[in-house]
Parts: C-alpha cells; sequence; structure tokens
C-alpha cells in the first residue's frame, strides 16, 4: 500500500508544497520540489520527523524558578512526550551555566539535555 503525505519544506524560505509517497516505511517519490535539498528533507520528515527540543527545567536554590534547556541533538518527533515527562519530573539545582548537561543520553537516543540560560544562586 502507498501513503501519500503533503509537506512544506522548511530548508530554505521558499516553502515548496511537497507530495510524498511511502511504501513499506520508505520514500518512493517526491514531487513539488525546487531543489534537491527539499528531497532530503522529505526522506526525513515523511518516515522519522525529527525536532530540537527546547523547553525550561525546575531549578533549586536559584534566582529563578527555572531554567530553559534544549535537546543537544535532533530527537524522533514521537519521543519528544517522553522526554518531556523525564524532564518535567527532575530539579536540578544552581549554580547552572550554559552548555552544563543535565541529562545524559536522554531515553538513548544519544542526545543530551544542555542548559541553555544560566542559572545562579
Amino acid at each position: 500500500m502507498i501513503v501519500r503525505k503533503n509537506i512544506i519544506c522548511t530548508v530554505c524560505p521558499v516553502g515548496c508544497r511537497m507530495r510524498v509517497s511511502i511504501q513499506d516505511g520508505k520514500v518512493i517519490n517526491v514531487s513539488g520540489n525546487d531543489c534537491s535539498r527539499g528531497i532530503k528533507y522529505a526522506n526525513i520528515e515523511a518516515v522519522a520527523p525529527l525536532r530540537t527540543l527546547t523547553t525550561t527545567i525546575k531549578v533549586k536554590n536559584s534566582d529563578l524558578p527555572v531554567t530553559s534547556v534544549k535537546s543537544s541533538l535532533p530527537l524522533l518527533r514521537d519521543d519528544l512526550p517522553r522526554c518531556m515527562k523525564i524532564i518535567n519530573q527532575l530539579e536540578v539545582t544552581a549554580p547552572l551555566k550554559i552548555g552544563d548537561v543535565v541529562i545524559e543520553n536522554i531515553l538513548g537516543t544519544g542526545s543530551n539535555i544542555i542548559v541553555t540560560r544560566n542559572a545562579y544562586t
């Protein structure tokens, strides 16, 4: 069975509207793209979309109740709710500086959750 998806490419500002055909979990056809970068994007987005996770984490002993964090590598979109559940259950302790790892290898993905805003005591 062939599944068809309509996606909008976000690689550049053009925003090509592409139609992607998928069979057995593999992209078999991409149309509507103006450049080859669209084909690469469609192959990832249509089968296993990736997102950089950005959120906040609770901080104790800090001037702020939370600080911002992000994933060091893009994660599968379907994994984001499970990652958020882990992050929301944690509370880290200040001081924290940009780049500090607060969760290593979340869900075994190879991606770390890192601090993106300093949190002082």
